[in-house]
């Protein structure tokens, strides 16, 4: 398995607002392959609000796929 720990998603930060939590194992965003801290920076870098976003995680034992739009701070 390949991917990026996620050691803390803050409260209410992109993270968390995209459906990530602290401890998932984050395998792909956009189906870019997420192997470290900065693949998830290259894969994240030209990604703004409206535009599609499908993020894959290993959670526990369960791969999770989360699909959506690109959350703003003022979709809180």
């Amino acid at each position: 398995i390949t991917g990026f720990t996620v050691d803390y998603a803050h409260d209410g930060g992109p993270l968390a607002r995209s459906g990530i939590q602290t401890g998932d194992i984050l395998m792909s965003i956009n189906d870019v392959p997420i192997r470290n801290y900065g693949d998830m920076l290259d894969a994240t870098y030209y990604l703004t609000g409206e535009k599609p976003l499908t993020i894959q995680v290993i959670r526990g034992t369960q791969i999770v796929e989360s699909k959506g739009i690109i959350p703003t701070q003022d979709s809180r």
